[in-house]
């Protein structure tokens, strides 16, 4: 490893060029304009002299490792994440001890999608008792209509209470 530097004022130093350059990381997915629902792909194109390792992280955790340059692709599950923002970077290491960094954020709406779908199926089964109840016992139309809109308001309420319980973390 080698540093060229020029003079700026008495003892101090200006870093003008280092070699070899330090790696490069390019993140192309995931992208941080996207939301995730089921699976997250991930794609990085690592390049630089002598990489020695590369390590992916979510949050802070280690999901993946390699030990040459090289373009990487793989896909995380989005189902292993609570819903919100997550940060993924990416280190590289060169044999010379020179490191480089990336990071991109991204989001994950899973358990939102999970909630939702089932929340539909549940009023879509209510409905379709209450329709056959409605044949079998001759039940008037209001109290049809009736029974339908405190069913749609409580599957309402709990969503929502699904929602407001994931995003504490409970």
């Amino acid at each position: 490893m080698s540093l060229q530097s020029s003079e700026l004022s008495g003892s101090s130093y200006s870093v003008s060029s280092l070699s070899p350059s330090p790696p490069a990381i390019q993140i192309q997915y995931p992208r941080p304009d996207v939301s995730y629902s089921s699976s997250v792909p991930v794609e990085i194109n690592i390049t630089g002299e002598n990489i020695q390792a590369v390590n992916v992280y979510v949050d802070g955790f280690l999901v993946k490792s390699f030990s040459a340059p090289g373009i990487y692709s793989f896909n995380l599950s989005a189902s292993s994440y609570p819903d919100g923002t997550h940060t993924l970077s990416v280190t590289a290491l060169q044999s010379d001890g020179i490191i480089s960094q990336a990071n991109v954020q991204f989001e994950t709406t899973y358990q939102l999608q999970t909630v939702s779908q089932q929340a539909s199926a549940e009023i879509s089964s209510l409905n379709t008792t209450l329709i056959s109840v409605k044949e079998t016992l001759g039940a008037s139309v209001t109290e049809y209509f009736m029974t339908s809109l405190v069913i749609g308001i409580l599957a309402i309420v709990l969503a929502i209470y699904a929602i407001m319980k994931r995003s504490k973390g409970y």
